[in-house]
């Protein structure tokens, strides 16, 4: 951050009105020359981004309104082509055709005993964690 060295106030009349002015004396002037300069450099980048945006949105405003257009007579079109130009055609009820399906006896199966043990071995490891954690409790 610069630092102020100096302050040097001269009074300069102009146009009648007395005003201040305040010399100031700053460290590494060249590094904050380059730092407003970015700065301005940036701002006008944004500026243009934000021009260069708004007439994207307005030509998205008028493509959705052209595309709205044509689509409201494409529709328009399409009811008067079914209505006048279109033959009349007799739709005939046709019943459906009913698949037969034919049932298949499942035999239900044992279920096998590896679960039970598995289940058991799981039961023994759940008894063993209790016990420790008992053991722990009481340390």
């Amino acid at each position: 951050m610069p630092t102020k060295h100096s302050h040097k106030k001269k009074e300069a009349n102009t146009s009648g009105k007395k005003q201040q002015v305040v010399h100031t004396r700053l460290d590494r002037p060249i590094y904050l020359r380059k730092q407003v300069l970015r700065a301005a450099i940036d701002a006008t980048k944004a500026l243009k981004d934000h021009s260069e945006l708004k007439l994207i949105r307005e030509e998205k405003t008028r493509v959705l309104g052209m595309l709205h257009r044509l689509y409201e007579d494409i529709e328009k079109r399409m009811r008067r082509l079914e209505e006048r130009e279109l033959p009349k055609i007799p739709i005939e009820h046709k019943p459906k055709q009913v698949q037969q399906v034919q049932e298949v006896k499942v035999e239900k199966q044992e279920k096998p005993k590896m679960r039970i043990e598995a289940n058991d071995d799981v039961s023994k490891l759940r008894r063993e964690i209790d016990a420790i954690e008992n053991r722990l409790k009481n340390l």
